[in-house]
């Protein structure tokens, strides 16, 4: 029985990773069996004989009842000796007849289930391990095939395909391919991507691509940015399609291209035409005015209203967004604009960077006036001033790790929420009102960046007017 119990365990190891633990499951069955058999064989034994005894007894003690005392009889002597020593005999061939079949019988059970239950056991497993080699199977099979579909051109701008099967659902059009080979082209597989994945998924592009000295970082949209201006620029040199041609937005846009390709007209002009937009629209550029620019007509809020209708952020920022849980509202984001020289980190210290920057507003300055008197003190304090701002400015770390400091109102709370000299409503209401869009008590706005708004308003309340001026129009210009 071990024999056939370890046999079947070697079986089952067909299918079973842990052939000890297997095997030695097996085994201990098989010899609690056996014990269960031979404590039955025991327990039938013992009341067999013990049903020896009793008929012994019965049939050897006979009694004399004649005299009125026990005594045994002794014509019976003879008889008992004889049926004891039949008895010692028979009986146990007796009980062997029975164990045999007993013993047989659960032998044959237990053979008959562990050889049905290694099968099904076998069979699971084999289904369950088969179904991981078909996939990667399938996935080599998709892989090769992909590869192999693909032809080399020396035109970068074509790619030619071959169709695969339809059962490989693998994208074979030339966007698709084009952005495979992207993706190929970026990863460096000299890195193993447990140790360090950014340097497996981006360290050839990496390589391949290097900061211009005219900015302040480069990405993978930079080349979408500059194809895009090319696409532009081809639709609004190109003949307007009969569609368009009453369109007033096709229209204004060509316009302002003219305008701005026209290098003759920008000669002509200068830079009256930006002096104009400065004086007549911002109240003027105190830096080029000198003592005579008049702070008492400087109104903070109006300044800021009217270069949001240039499209200018500056200091503070805000916009109209979508809700990402439900697309079908819509909400007001208020938050930190951006700085000139981009990171906090530029202002720190004096450096290059710094010095360039606080340069370049001068000799722009410069460049308008012949009266130079208060340029470089007034640039200094432009820079100065951005420099306070920019210690509170949020690095991108900081808005990705502090979103949820991020604080959802209503209109009608923002001046309580927010505690600040600025009018913050005020300035929002003006810029949806100037594009026909009224805001009420209860249209919701989301205010991130929190510390910044409130630090910055309490830096804007201490600035001087001409401060503000001059750093807000050079930010315009």
């Amino acid at each position: 029985m071990v024999l056939c119990a370890m046999f079947i365990g070697k079986v089952v190891h067909r299918y079973e990773e842990n052939y000890n633990h297997c095997m030695t499951n097996t085994f201990l069955l098989s010899i609690l069996l056996i014990l269960f058999l031979f404590q039955i064989n025991h327990s039938l034994a013992s009341s067999l004989f013990y049903i020896r005894d009793r008929s012994i007894l019965d049939d050897g003690n006979q009694l004399d009842r004649t005299d009125n005392h026990f005594e045994l009889n002794a014509h019976i002597k003879p008889s008992y000796d004889l049926m004891e020593s039949d008895h010692q005999y028979r009986i146990p061939r007796l009980s062997c007849k029975l164990i045999i079949p007993v013993l047989a019988l659960f032998l044959g059970i237990f053979l008959i289930l562990t050889i049905v239950f290694a099968a099904l056991f076998g069979v699971e497993r084999n289904k369950s391990g088969s179904s991981p080699t078909a996939s990667t199977a399938s996935a080599s099979l998709t892989t090769s095939t992909a590869s192999a579909s693909l032809t080399t051109s020396t035109n970068p701008s074509v790619v030619t395909t071959t169709q695969a099967p339809s059962v490989n659902n693998v994208c074979l059009t030339p966007y698709c391919v084009k952005a495979a080979n992207y993706l190929l082209q970026s990863i460096d597989t000299e890195v193993e991507p447990c140790e360090n994945f950014f340097e497996f998924a981006c360290g050839t592009w990496l390589k391949n691509n290097r900061i211009p000295d005219d900015a302040g970082s480069v990405d993978t949209f930079n080349g979408l940015r500059n194809q895009l201006d090319v696409n532009v620029v081809d639709i609004l040199t190109s003949p307007i399609p009969s569609d368009l041609n009453n369109t007033q937005a096709v229209i204004n846009a060509r316009r302002l291209y003219a305008s701005c390709v026209n290098e003759t007209a920008l000669a002509s002009d200068g830079e009256r035409a930006l002096l104009d937009v400065i004086n007549d629209e911002l109240g003027g550029w105190p830096i080029l005015q000198g003592s005579s620019w008049n702070e008492s007509a400087f109104n903070l809020t109006n300044l800021m209203s009217k270069l949001r209708e240039y499209n200018q952020n500056v200091i503070f920022g805000f916009s109209t967004s979508t809700d990402d849980k439900n697309s079908s509202v819509n909400y007001i984001r208020l938050y930190q604009s951006d700085l000139a020289l981009e990171q906090r980190s530029n202002y720190i210290n004096t450096t290059k960077l710094t010095n360039a920057y606080s340069r370049l507003i001068s000799d722009i300055a410069k460049a308008f006036t012949n009266d130079t008197t208060m340029i470089d003190g007034d640039a200094k304090d432009i820079f100065d001033f951005e420099k306070n701002i920019s210690v509170h400015h949020w690095t991108p770390a900081e808005q990705r790790a502090r979103q949820n400091e991020t604080v959802r109102t209503v209109m009608g709370n923002l001046t309580q929420m927010l505690n600040t000299s600025f009018d913050f409503t005020t300035y929002i209401q003006d810029m949806y009102a100037s594009s026909n869009v009224p805001l009420n008590d209860n249209d919701v706005i989301s205010v991130s960046e929190l510390d910044f708004i409130r630090n910055v308003s309490a830096i804007l309340d201490e600035a001087s007017p001409r401060v503000m001026q001059n750093y807000i129009v050079w930010r315009f210009i």
